[in-house]
């Protein structure tokens, strides 16, 4: 595995959010293909994105088909045993899921969020169907004390869907979905790619509304993340929205609507261009108090380089009107690539912070990236602080995910860091370690440092969440049987002090199962009794879980999936 860029993220991504479709429950609706789309559905929004950017950007990266390939082991075949430093802890439940059809072409289940309800009772997860080449948005709610599936509800077959981000509400009724669609809309039938924005009951599954949003009348439009008011009330969406001009290309606008929750109706939308280039966001939060907005994002700035190079940028936004209060841009590099991955606020409103990938060295081409970790002041957008981390000059480190301590004090960085390290049985060393750190949410100054590499394997932090006690939680990327294979992981630590209170690594306690490529998606904890959450992506045969056969019973599957390899979710629940 490489730091950096963990090599199974390429291949199935990372983490990014939820998905839908209409509220239906019969087995035809539910694996009818649609329209045929190409065996490999490749992301149109490819062109604007910097060098790297695909690995951690759903947006960026073409969906994870796969067509037929050897099969792994049929699944687990051992009770869950612990080893101490690896293996600590066993889950309360496991659930591998798949929604495929028989097919005939390409073919797997793209996870992209987990939420938990406020009452504790369900989770949700997002998943991109793809059945012959052709996706389709899809939420399923399961029963958080056992993983049970509760309900299941997909986007219409035609047009196809695709989910990058989701959200519940904080009153635990309605269940946010936004991404985009592909239709045809243009007299030559040039595809479109528009907003696509759904609300689901999140009891039943049942669709509420729908909204598809246009923009300026350019070709490619996506919306990348959506966050709910405290009061339930509004929705935000932000995405891109590309400006017409020559073969429909960017400029494009960052572009942010606010939703009347109940209905969908278009309460505010606001523009920001940048300098006139691509402008992408990736992640969004909410202020304390629900009153501002904040929305990061790569910009691209001018530069005599033939190639397009972006900065990060992070702008303000009131929520009463949409109207900008900041914006703030930041360059680590002349000619570089920068590109945010996460973002937070304490819990007294005072700060907002951001962390991403600065370059630092190399090349258009080949850069060199470092943590970046700043603190805003969220109102005035001034640097309170700014702090870089590099394991070992000259190679890349790479946050994936940040989070806030409860009290406000700390900020939590994880990701993958080039510290070089060992794989069991290899003498090659290897780059990665998953490298977490503390900042002071105040100065920025660094409270302690953690470098996971448990039994001498390679590790990517590439998930985080904080419980109410400050227990950091942090799903991680393990490398198993090589550098190119990985296992999902997750290790908790005591938020004050960084000290590891144990880990569980899913695939060490069967042979027979380790190294079949997987990567930690998403974090959500029970609000009411801290229970963890994890949603991974694998690439394995059906079977994985004591308790689950091959194929499952979680949906209409075949046997099919049994001999061959594709992408599916699993969902694993862990007490603190």
């Amino acid at each position: 595995m490489r730091a950096g860029v963990p090599r199974r993220l390429l291949v199935v991504g990372l983490a990014v959010v939820m998905t839908a479709g209409i509220a239906t429950a019969s087995s035809a609706d539910r694996h009818r293909a649609g329209v045929r789309a190409s065996a490999a559905w490749r992301s149109p929004f490819a062109s604007m994105c910097a060098p790297g950017s695909a690995a951690v950007v759903p947006l960026c990266r073409d969906l994870p088909t796969t067509a037929s390939t050897p099969a792994g082991p049929l699944g687990q075949t051992l009770p869950c045993a612990t080893y101490a430093g690896v293996n600590d802890k066993c889950e309360s439940w496991a659930t591998a899921y798949t929604d495929s059809t028989p097919y005939s072409g390409s073919h797997g289940d793209a996870p992209v969020a987990l939420v938990a309800n406020a009452a504790g009772t369900r989770v949700f997860m997002g998943d991109t169907v793809v059945v012959d080449g052709n996706p389709r948005m899809t939420v399923a709610a399961f029963d958080a004390s056992s993983g049970k599936e509760v309900w299941v509800s997909h986007a219409k077959a035609n047009p196809p869907t695709v989910a990058l981000a989701t959200a519940i509400s904080p009153n635990g009724a309605v269940l946010l979905v936004t991404g985009y669609e592909y239709t045809s809309l243009s007299i030559n039938q040039n595809p479109y790619y528009l907003y696509l924005t759904n609300a689901y009951s999140a009891a039943s599954g049942k669709l509420l509304w729908s909204k598809p949003y246009v923009g300026l009348g350019g070709q490619s439009n996506a919306a990348t993340r959506v966050a709910i008011s405290p009061d339930s009330r509004t929705a935000y969406v932000t995405g891109l929205i590309t400006i017409p001009g020559p073969f429909q290309r960017p400029p494009a606008n960052i572009t942010t609507i606010a939703y009347n929750t109940a209905n969908g109706k278009v309460r505010w939308a606001s523009r920001f261009n940048g300098e006139s280039g691509a402008n992408i966001p990736t992640a969004m939060t909410l202020s304390a108090r629900g009153d501002q907005l904040f929305v990061t994002g790569q910009s691209q700035y001018r530069d005599v380089s033939p190639s397009p190079v972006y900065q990060f940028v992070t702008l303000a936004y009131s929520t009463r009107n949409g109207a900008q209060r900041w914006e703030r841009y930041y360059n680590g590099y002349q000619d570089g690539n920068n590109l945010p991955t996460g973002i937070a606020v304490d819990h007294r409103g005072s700060r907002v912070f951001i962390t991403g990938m600065a370059q630092y060295a190399g090349s258009i081409g080949a850069p060199i990236y470092r943590y970046q970790t700043i603190g805003y002041d969220v109102r005035s957008g001034r640097t309170v602080w700014s702090h870089a981390f590099v394991g070992t000059s000259g190679k890349s480190d790479v946050p994936y995910a940040l989070g806030v301590s409860p009290d406000g004090t700390r900020v939590y960085v994880t990701g993958s860091s080039t510290q070089p390290d060992r794989i069991q049985g290899q003498a090659q060393p290897v780059d990665g370690v998953a490298t977490t750190i503390a900042y002071d949410g105040a100065t920025g100054r660094q409270r302690w440092i953690v470098n996971a590499n448990p039994n001498g394997l390679s590790a990517a932090g590439t998930a985080l969440t904080v419980s109410k006690s400050d227990v950091l939680y942090v799903g991680a990327e393990i490398g198993v049987d090589g550098p190119a294979l990985s296992a999902p992981g997750m290790i908790a630590y005591t938020g004050s002090s960084g000290a590891q209170r144990w880990i569980a690594m899913y695939d060490m306690r069967d042979p027979t199962v380790n190294g079949l490529p997987s990567v930690p998606i998403a974090l959500a904890i029970n609000p009411r009794h801290g229970t963890v959450y994890q949603l991974d992506q694998i690439m394995t045969p059906l079977g994985l879980g004591e308790s689950i056969g091959c194929p499952t019973a979680n949906s209409a599957n075949s046997a099919v999936h049994c001999t061959t390899e594709a992408p599916y979710p699993l969902l694993l629940a862990y007490t603190p």
